[in-house]
């Protein structure tokens, strides 16, 4: 870490390298495991091959009418956060399908929107959700 105070992100943007990799997108269901010796091995790979995971894409069933069903759910999706977090990903995009109470998944969603974010992570979500309401 350098001494140099740098006022501003344009100042410290200024002073990197660029990298030739190619940002994609890792669709959850292709991963054979969220194990961390895997994803080790997956990222190294990705790298050597000149790829960086820019998203991660998860499809996520809800059912508002179970809120244990809800909460599997939401846990699945926080568990993408995770894997996520140790790929490097900038945003985890959540594809929605959902049945039920809009206010439960809503609010599970906000929960691991929440969790994203203190791992630096932007969630988006498609479907039928939104989250602003």
């Amino acid at each position: 870490m350098s001494a140099t105070h740098r006022s501003t992100i344009a100042e410290t943007i200024d002073g990197c390298r660029p990298i030739e990799t190619t940002p994609i997108d890792v669709d959850a269901s292709s991963l054979e495991s969220t194990d961390t010796a895997y994803l080790r091995d997956f990222k190294r790979t990705l790298r050597e091959e000149g790829f960086t995971p820019a998203r991660l894409t998860v499809e996520a069933g809800f059912d508002g009418t179970c809120s244990l069903e809800t909460q599997a759910t939401a846990d699945r999706v926080r568990e993408y956060i995770r894997v996520g977090s140790f790929l490097g990903i900038d945003s985890l995009l959540v594809e929605c399908r959902t049945e039920g109470d809009g206010e439960r998944i809503r609010s599970a969603l906000r929960a691991c929107a929440d969790r994203a974010d203190r791992a630096g992570i932007r969630l988006d979500v498609s479907g039928d959700v939104d989250l602003t309401s």
